[in-house]
C-alpha cells in the first residue's frame, strides 16, 4: 500500500499575508520616524547655526558703532556744548560715520559716504531689535525722530529679542560724579562707557561694554 502524499502548499495563507503586511508598515513607520528625526535635528542645527551668525552680525555692528560714535556736540543758548549721543533704557541715537556701518556690516546699503544719525532700539511688538539711519545734516539741525519715521526708514537688526538694555557710564556735566545712568542726555559729551545687554528668546544674552572714541576714526 503507497503512502498519500503530503499537500505542498504554493503559496501563503492569509494569516501568514496578514503577518507580512503589519511587519512591513511597522518597518515603514520606523524608517519614517527615523527620517523625521534625522530632519528635525538638521534643521535645528542650521537655525542655532542661523541665529549665531545673525548674533553675531548684531553685536559687530552695535560695537563697532558705538566705539566710533562720533563727538559731536553743538553750541546751546547759554554759550556751553551739548553732545549729540542721546540714550535711554531701550533706545539710543548718535552720529557716526557711514563707512563705519558699511565695515561692521556690509550688508547693510548706506548711500554716500559721510556722517549720519543712527538710532537702535528695541520693538516690544515685534520683539526685535531695530535700528534706523537717517543723515547728518549739520551742528545746528535739529535730530530726526527715527522712531517715529515711516517704516522703511527702520532695519530687523536681530529677531526673538526678549529684552534689550543699556546703560551709560560717565558725568553728564563737568563736576559731577562718574556713575552709572539709565539716561544720557543734554550732556557735555558722549559717556565714557555704554553697557548693553540683549536677552533673546531660549536664554542667549548678548552683553558687552563699549568705550566711545573721544575723536573720530581715521580711514
Amino acid at each position: 500500500m503507497k503512502a498519500g502524499r503530503v499537500p505542498v502548499s504554493l503559496g501563503m495563507t492569509l494569516m501568514e499575508t496578514l503577518v507580512v503586511v503589519a511587519i512591513v508598515g511597522v518597518l515603514s513607520l520606523m524608517l519614517l520616524e527615523s527620517v523625521r528625526i534625522v530632519g528635525l535635528t538638521y534643521s535645528s542645527h542650521v537655525a542655532r547655526d542661523d541665529d549665531a551668525i545673525e548674533s553675531a552680525s548684531a553685536v559687530a555692528l552695535l560695537r563697532d558703532s558705538l566705539r566710533f560714535a562720533h563727538p559731536a556736540v553743538r553750541q546751546r543758548d547759554d554759550g556751553g556744548v551739548q553732545s549729540l549721543f542721546e540714550g535711554a533704557p531701550r533706545r539710543l541715537r548718535f552720529v557716526v560715520d557711514s563707512r563705519v556701518i558699511a565695515h561692521a556690516a556690509p550688508s547693510i546699503a548706506i548711500d554716500g559716504v559721510g556722517l549720519v544719525w543712527m538710532e537702535a532700539a528695541w520693538d516690544a511688538e515685534q520683539k526685535a531689535l531695530i535700528f534706523g539711519l537717517a543723515p547728518f545734516i549739520n551742528l545746528k539741525s535739529t535730530p530726526p525722530s527715527i522712531a517715529e519715521a515711516s517704516n522703511d526708514r527702520f532695519r530687523v537688526l536681530l529677531r526673538e529679542v526678549e529684552a534689550f538694555t543699556l546703560q551709560y557710564f560717565g558725568a553728564r556735566e563737568a563736576g559731577q560724579e562718574l556713575s552709572w545712568r539709565n539716561h544720557w542726555r543734554l550732556a557735555d559729551g558722549p559717556p565714557a562707557l555704554v553697557r548693553v545687554e540683549v536677552r533673546r528668546r531660549g536664554g542667549e544674552i548678548l552683553g558687552m561694554t563699549i568705550a566711545p572714541l573721544a575723536t573720530p576714526p581715521t580711514f
